[in-house]
């Protein structure tokens, strides 16, 4: 009887190890559009377990700039659209430098979906010029600013916990 305890207890806390460890740092993809007047582009972000921190072919898009507003990742010097790294398996940061340039002064709107972030990841929108943190999860979607004519950088940092 003690041995049947025993060999219970044991799968269960098993499964319950395996069921944590396939939650953390799970698959997730996000939706930034950085938009000026009628000008858009769409920048994705994201994790999966099969993808590198680096540049590989299967995840990482190489962005094509042209138009009216320009938003882009730099990753080992070049420009994407789409960067997904590697997913986290223990508690980890991943920081995503996004820039943003126009051609025409004014309003810019960044904006985001967040449907697919799980709870286990918190993500902050970082401005590099002011130094302002925003919890993406807790505010409203969007941020916006003036753009004056100067390259602006922004970091997304996901802390998964």
């Amino acid at each position: 009887m003690i041995k049947k305890i025993i060999i219970t207890i044991s799968v269960v806390t098993v499964m319950f190890i395996n069921a944590n460890i396939s939650t953390a740092g799970s698959d997730w993809e996000m939706n930034l559009k950085v938009k000026s007047g009628n000008a858009a582009n769409r920048l994705i972000i994201g994790q999966r377990p099969d993808a590198t921190d680096g540049i590989d072919g299967r995840y990482d898009v190489p962005a094509l700039l042209a138009g009216d507003i320009k938003a882009y990742m730099s990753i080992e010097s070049d420009e994407y659209w789409k960067n997904i790294k590697e997913s986290c398996m223990i508690p980890c940061k991943k920081t995503w430098n996004i820039f943003v340039e126009s051609d025409s002064m004014g309003q810019i709107d960044l904006s985001w979906d967040l449907i697919a972030i799980p709870d286990d990841v918190s993500i902050n929108l970082i401005n590099v010029e002011t130094g302002d943190v925003m919890d993406m999860k807790t505010k409203q979607n969007e941020y916006k600013y003036n753009y004056v004519g100067s390259k602006k950088e922004f970091i997304v940092e996901a802390q998964t916990w």
